[in-house]
């Protein structure tokens, strides 16, 4: 509900409208952050360059917090493994 608030404000309307994002991953029984850095995982390939050992293996959620953190929205900083920033910056582009 925190991000729902965060890009709807206070208008019933708009966080009715939003809400309906969630309905895929409620489809996909996706409901926490480990679920979702698991589905992400899956789905992406970061290319890299070999090693005389070959390629290290990753799991998925190794894959997509590198994506999320590095690739997706590079220009804003993470430390820590704390996404609240891009998140906000994602809310704040989707309520424009």
């Amino acid at each position: 509900m925190e991000m729902i608030s965060v890009v709807a404000g206070p208008d019933q309307t708009l966080q009715d409208d939003f809400a309906i994002n969630f309905e895929e991953t409620i489809k996909l029984g996706i409901h926490t952050q480990q679920q979702a850095l698991d589905y992400l995982g899956g789905r992406i390939k970061i290319a890299r360059k070999s090693t005389p050992y070959g390629q290290a293996r990753r799991n998925y959620v190794q894959e997509a917090l590198e994506a999320v953190s590095s690739i997706l929205l590079a220009h804003v900083p993470i430390e820590n493994l704390n996404f609240r920033p891009k998140a906000l910056y994602v809310a704040h582009m989707a309520r424009r």
